[in-house]
């Protein structure tokens, strides 16, 4: 199951509901920006009830960020432009959940 549905990737992505061309690729997003903030935050995210961390509304947003930034921007390099970052919305979002591991 996923924790953020394809309708609100979609929504973020500003994709029109009935278009399903993206849906495959928007799945594999979805998938990766949960499993890259379950990395940064090191607590697995889960649904509502089960043991771990559920998904706030901050991290459902850090994560909504990180796809609509996967979608528009497909590749590792952007050229011709100045580079901007994401990084202050999404650390500032997760930096709560964070759980520093020692050793």
């Amino acid at each position: 199951m996923l924790l953020i549905t394809v309708a609100e990737a979609k929504a973020q992505c500003r994709i029109e509901p009935d278009d399903v061309d993206e849906d495959a690729l928007l799945t594999g997003l979805i998938e990766a920006a949960i499993s890259h903030i379950q990395s940064d935050i090191n607590k697995p995210l889960v649904a509502e009830g089960e043991e771990g961390q559920t998904l706030t509304p901050a991290l459902k947003l850090a994560a909504l960020l990180l796809i609509g930034h996967w979608y528009t921007n497909r590749e590792a390099v952007v050229t011709g432009t100045i580079a901007t970052t994401l990084p202050l919305a999404y650390e500032s979002l997760i930096h709560p959940y964070r759980e520093i591991v020692v050793g």
